[in-house]
């Protein structure tokens, strides 16, 4: 069994974008759990469109609510990129108006672990 080498890591403070589809709609696609609020373990790649013309000005940022990282392509670059193509998932990222941010991506390990509480 192969271990991915990369953690979840969110970004505190303001670092955090809104989705432009309601959690009906986010529900809908079939990615994401209301209940566990996390996208769900069988989940691959993650396209998203969020509300803003761009994410916020850090090169990490998560979709408020549904515990989506977004993250610039400059981040990415500093990993080897067959282990990024191993280890991670990676979405495209719409600015407000539909148009793709092609600077920017979302990351989903293919490798998680939940540990929960009994």
């Amino acid at each position: 069994m192969t271990h991915g080498r990369y953690l979840h890591v969110w970004p505190s403070g303001g670092a955090l974008t809104e989705a432009c589809l309601s959690e009906n709609e986010i529900e809908a696609e079939g990615w994401w759990c209301s209940e566990c609020r996390l996208p769900k373990p069988d989940s691959k790649e993650i396209d998203i469109r969020i509300k803003s013309r761009k994410p916020v000005n850090a090169p990490v940022c998560c979709v408020l609510g549904y515990f989506v990282g977004i993250v610039s392509l400059e981040i990415l670059d500093i990993f080897d990129p067959s282990d990024v193509e191993k280890d991670l998932y990676l979405g495209s990222v719409e600015g407000n108006d539909g148009l793709p941010l092609v600077d920017w991506v979302t990351v989903h390990a293919q490798l998680v672990y939940f540990v929960r509480e009994r």
